[in-house]
């Protein structure tokens, strides 16, 4: 049995940015999807990401389901998340969608890889340096409340959260 995977990912690109449009990327996965197929979905990672340079950010557990700033986020882990899956679909149904979420980073921001990786200074403001407890639990959030809560009927979608196979 043969398996081929594709790989259409493109650094730094947003869930916001496909709002309208999908990329050309995107558009070529929903041309030749087939019914036989697996799709893998990882998005709004960096959605957080640009949201976090524009907001004063609490991640403080007690706080941050009610914060504005986790409000103004959930949406990127369900119906935004949900809407894109829908645009690349149609109306195809593969074996499975699988949608992740994001892995925990590198918690060493001094490691030779970090010092020159772009979201080092953004995840100095959202205090991964110093407690990267408090994005993990946000991560984890975004999954239970959000990538868990994707319902696309009649597909098999498989909500995985990469922070456990990864950072176990």
């Amino acid at each position: 049995r043969k398996i081929c995977s594709i790989m259409t990912s493109v650094e730094a690109s947003t869930l916001q940015e496909r709002e309208d449009n999908l990329l050309k990327q995107d558009i070529f996965i929903s041309e030749h999807l087939t019914n036989n197929d697996y799709l893998v979905v990882s998005v709004a990672g960096n959605d957080l990401a640009a949201l976090s340079r524009t907001q004063n950010i609490n991640l403080d557990p007690a706080q941050l389901a009610n914060s504005p700033f986790f409000k103004e986020l959930l949406p990127f882990y369900k119906e935004k998340t949900e809407k894109f899956i829908k645009h690349i679909l149609k109306d195809r149904k593969p074996k499975a969608v699988i949608i992740s979420t994001l892995y925990y980073l590198d918690e060493d921001m001094n490691n030779a890889r970090n010092r020159t990786a772009w979201p080092r200074e953004l995840l100095r403001n959202l205090s991964y340096d110093s407690d990267p407890k408090k994005l993990h639990y946000l991560l984890d959030l975004l999954h239970e409340t959000g990538t868990r809560e994707i319902s696309l009927h009649a597909l098999n979608l498989i909500p995985v959260k990469l922070s456990g196979p990864l950072n176990d």
